[in-house]
């Protein structure tokens, strides 16, 4: 299952940052000539806008359609958008083109999150999560390796052909989320899904599992629907912790170093190529994704945003002060590798944490029936706000300068850190409900006599399988069979 979930994350997501190639040299080019300043703000643009349309539409499609149809229709418009890319002649074809891929890229990264959480146990669950981060990574080492000596077209069907493996593998072996079969009441197609993904679970285990799905449906179904979300206080609280991690993530360096990487490794007196430079990095981020898969359970969530900020602030930090010292007309000859050995290690913090976390969270904080329509409002947020300051860093950069920039984003950084500390909760623990005060769990006990967990109650955090049989104070337990309080001296977990 692992294998299958990582070729559905690498087929969707590595396709874009494939799409960002953009060749300017004749030979490759099909427009048969460089495109202008404001053409290649278009284009970033339109993405841009296909990327909200793309956030819009995760919602309504999850609920009607489900993960897997989801995913399998926004494959016709995305192969679509790529014959585009591969055969447009004008401007205007390649901006539908980029309209188009970017709702169907979003579309899909919103729905993975969600459907992996639903699916994956408590062991692997991150595991699984994170593995949307390496295929990326994996992306950005064949875009700096590939990208950069292929034309549009080629790399247009190198994408498709990606596309067409993740169809064949997608559709006849992975089922949908067991989430929609529980809505839908069909129990026993639910159970039959979590058997065959949790592969190691027996007959009874399957059948409990499938159990407090519903009793959980039951409980949250008309909870924070549809135009509701807001109402409820537990749901706002999510919200305001995903846009906040989406929000510190743009700020850690790694877009503003993106942007200017060749300022970067020219101001290291370019001890090495660029290309060379690109695949190093592409390499290290890899490897850097590979380290967070691994221990992304093992550690929690938090503790590897801990460790990657910390990273992150630090190396952006160095670089500002080495943009000072230079603006300063300071000699920086003796530590003329601060700027790329910062630029590495800033990627490597990326990846280890801010790069894949942020929408891991987003998955596992939200309940089933409101999932997808707040991870869409999470990403859009996102969107909206990388494109506000990818279109403000120029006139700040003139204005400030960007020692100031570097510093700044350390600082914020370091805010995130305390953030993460003070706000966001640690999810490893219970796919359904991480953490109480966020997700606004039932007690353990709704009975009129036990309304609230007694203060010793050591089921106060609701997990998936503390919620349907507890004990609250040592009295009542819930009995799994008719979803009541009974008496009883003792219960076990």
């Amino acid at each position: 299952m692992k294998a299958r979930l990582a070729k559905i994350t690498a087929m969707i997501d590595g396709d874009k940052e494939m799409l960002g190639v953009r060749k300017k040299e004749l030979n490759v080019n099909p427009l048969g000539r460089p495109i202008t300043k404001s053409e290649e703000s278009w284009l970033v643009s339109l993405q841009i806008l296909g990327s909200l349309i793309g956030t819009i539409l995760v919602g309504y499609c999850s609920r009607k359609f489900g993960c897997k149809k989801s995913l399998i229709i926004s494959s016709i418009p995305f192969a679509i958008g790529q014959l585009l890319i591969a055969h447009s002649k004008c401007v205007a074809l390649f901006c539908i083109a980029r309209v188009v891929t970017g709702a169907c890229v979003i579309f899909s990264i919103g729905l993975i999150p969600g459907y992996v959480a639903d699916i994956a146990m408590d062991h692997n669950r991150g595991f699984l999560s994170s593995v949307t981060g390496t295929t990326i990574s994996v992306a950005n080492l064949m875009n700096f390796s590939i990208g950069t000596i292929v034309s549009i077209r080629t790399m247009a069907y190198i994408v498709l052909s990606i596309m067409v493996l993740f169809l064949v593998t997608f559709v006849p072996f992975i089922p949908d989320s067991p989430q929609l079969y529980i809505g839908m009441h069909k129990n026993k197609r639910a159970e039959e899904i979590l058997k065959k993904v949790r592969s190691n679970s027996n007959d009874e285990k399957g059948i409990t599992l499938v159990d407090n799905l519903l009793l959980t449906h039951e409980n949250i179904k008309d909870e924070n629907a549809g135009e509701n979300i807001f109402k409820s206080s537990s749901t706002r609280n999510g919200l305001i912790i995903c846009c906040s991690l989406f929000l510190f993530q743009l700020f850690t360096g790694y877009a503003l170093l993106s942007l200017y990487l060749q300022t970067i490794i020219k101001a290291s007196n370019d001890i090495m190529p660029p290309y060379t430079v690109s695949v190093t990095i592409g390499i290290l981020q890899m490897l850097a994704c590979v380290i967070s898969n691994t221990f992304i359970d093992k550690l929690g969530r938090k503790n590897l945003l801990y460790i990657s900020s910390a990273g992150c602030s630090s190396t952006i930090i160095s670089l500002g002060i080495y943009f000072y010292l230079k603006k300063l007309d300071y000699n920086t000859d003796c530590v003329f590798w601060l700027p790329l050995v910062a630029l590495s290690l800033n990627f490597v913090s990326f990846d280890l944490g801010w790069s894949q976390i942020p929408l891991i969270i987003s998955g596992e904080v939200f309940t089933s029936n409101i999932k997808y329509t707040c991870i869409s409002i999470s990403i859009g947020f996102a969107t909206v706000l990388a494109f506000v300051i990818g279109a403000g860093i120029p006139f700040l950069l003139e204005l400030l300068g960007m020692d100031v920039i570097f510093f700044a984003c350390g600082v914020i950084t370091m805010i995130a850190f305390v953030f993460v500390m003070l706000y966001v909760p640690e999810t490893k623990v219970s796919p359904e409900c991480p953490d109480n005060e966020i997700r606004g769990c039932i007690p353990c006990c709704p009975d009129p006599t036990c309304e609230k967990p007694k203060p010793n109650c050591p089921f106060q955090m609701c997990t998936m399988e503390c919620r349907f049989t507890c004990r609250c104070d040592g009295e009542l337990i819930r009995d799994t069979a008719t979803n009541k309080c009974v008496k009883e001296s003792d219960c076990s977990k």
